[in-house]
């Protein structure tokens, strides 16, 4: 059995919120929360504008913790997180700081839909070139890693995202004979949200359907999405409480560009549920899996919703579908293995 020395952890994440990467912070705060001291660090309050006072504050406060410890861990969500404790480490205290940069996205995907294709690339290297001075890259796939073969990278490792599946395990009661599908994310060109939508509405009102198709969530899309007026489509805000809406649903969908590994997509995998996705690289882990439909392009999509909705109806096996490389207690162990090896190398601190 691994004994873990304690440490001191700060997780450094740009605001609490609902965003995959955060929720993923949250989760990762949990599994370490039992062997180390944690530090969670929002560098500023959620729908508000980073300032330079909050990042002083937030320098003082962080430094006059690290003054008193004899080292400490960072680890690092997003582009701001990532320069806060590249400031720290490199310029003030580079023997006392070591830095995990948790990757959650391919950047150039995410940053070219976000910003286009010139500022998407030059803000994409500017990020990797001041993850890559990490001690440690997290990445969620060897997708991700890819990304970074220009780079000078001190370590990689491969940690799956997760969830924490201790808090969905109570509400996991399946409600039968609902025709009714389900989106969960942002409301973002990358998620392609509003092809999924025309997909949707072309297949299945072809035939006096019942189907609806629910999203949750927000983001640029939502006005556009409003604008298809249609008893097929369903919008609702995020919510934290979603189990009542997973238990409920027949097929969940991610019809995505491109992503990190979807929080919601294992969500859905932890309800049993039967999944449509694009055939992207990200998502070569779920080749083998039943419960999971991959379509290649958008004209696809429409005919892939149908065959999964019918297999749906049919589906009596709502047990957990998630890949055991991304259940919860494997990743906590691997994470515990990285912190112990990262922080103590025969008792000797790096």
């Amino acid at each position: 059995m691994n004994l873990y020395k304690s440490q001191t952890i700060f997780i450094i994440v740009p605001a609490i919120d609902h965003t995959g990467p955060v929720q993923g912070a949250m989760a990762m705060k949990k599994i370490l929360s039992d062997n180390h001291e944690i530090f969670l660090l929002p560098l500023k309050e959620s729908n508000k504008k980073l300032s330079i006072k909050n990042i002083i504050t937030d320098f003082k406060y962080v430094a006059s913790i690290v003054r008193d410890r004899e080292n400490v861990l960072f680890v690092s969500y997003c582009f701001f997180p990532d320069l806060f404790s590249w400031a720290l480490k490199k310029i003030f205290y580079p023997k006392k700081i070591a830095w995990i940069s948790s990757i959650r996205e391919i950047r150039i995907d995410n940053y070219g839909n976000t910003y286009g294709n010139f500022q998407g690339l030059l803000l994409s290297r500017i990020h990797n070139r001041i993850s890559s001075s990490s001690d440690v890259l997290i990445c969620m796939n060897y997708e991700m890693v890819k990304q970074f073969k220009l780079y000078d990278v001190n370590r990689f490792e491969i940690v799956g995202n997760f969830i924490d599946e201790d808090k969905f395990l109570p509400d996991k009661c399946r409600q039968y004979g609902n025709n009714k599908f389900i989106f969960v994310g942002a409301f973002s060109r990358r998620k392609a949200v509003l092809e999924l939508a025309e997909a949707f509405i072309n297949e299945f009102s072809k035939r006096e359907d019942t189907c609806c198709l629910h999203y949750f969530g927000d983001g640029e899309c939502k006005q556009s999405l409003q604008s298809f007026e249609s008893d097929k489509i369903e919008i609702h805000d995020f919510s934290n409480e979603l189990s009542k809406e997973y238990n409920s649903s027949s097929v969940f969908v991610l019809p995505s560009y491109s992503e990190g590994f979807s929080r919601a997509l294992l969500e859905a995998l932890y309800y049993g549920l039967i999944c449509v996705v694009r055939d992207i690289p990200q998502f070569s882990i779920l080749k083998d899996n039943k419960n999971v439909y991959f379509f290649k392009t958008n004209l696809e999509l429409g005919a892939v919703l149908r065959v999964a909705f019918e297999a749906s109806q049919f589906k009596t096996d709502f047990s957990i579908a998630i890949p055991y490389q991304l259940r919860m207690e494997y990743v906590k162990n691997n994470t515990l293995d990285i912190v112990d090896d990262l922080m103590v190398i025969d008792n000797d601190l790096i």
